[in-house]
């Protein structure tokens, strides 16, 4: 953060809080000699940004994907059923605020790809922020 001195005020500019966590933050301001100054905020779930896999996720319905990473080598491999979630900027899981602007749940488009082989799966649309494959 930058600082600049003036005649009695001190101003912060640029503050930058890295992957911020959905909650409330308090920032104190330390001077010597100077009682403290301390204001607050609160972040809350952003716009969606990213895909994320999880090794674990119960979803609102209960049922629990848990992402498998070995398999043995078959001649056709069907693949453990694995969640896919969407994230905010600052990691936070989007759930039931993914919404279009008419607060109807938003349905993403989530396409399956892969660097070998011939991975084969039909696209599927997210809702309330998770789509399960």
């Amino acid at each position: 953060a930058l600082m600049y001195v003036g005649y009695g005020e001190t101003v912060f500019d640029n503050l930058v809080l890295e992957v911020p966590a959905i909650g409330n933050y308090n920032v104190t301001f330390v001077g010597g000699g100077l009682y403290d100054g301390v204001t607050y905020f609160q972040v809350t779930v952003g716009d969606p940004y990213r895909l994320f896999v999880p090794d674990e996720w119960t979803t609102e319905k209960g049922r629990t994907y848990t992402k498998v990473t070995i398999y043995d080598s078959k001649k056709t491999l069907m693949l453990e059923a694995m969640a896919v979630i969407v994230y905010d900027g600052g990691d936070n899981f989007v759930g039931d605020t993914d919404v279009n602007e008419d607060e109807t749940p938003m349905q993403r488009m989530v396409y399956v790809s892969s660097n070998r082989g011939n991975l084969v799966a039909a696209p599927k649309r997210t809702s309330m922020g998770e789509v399960g494959y």
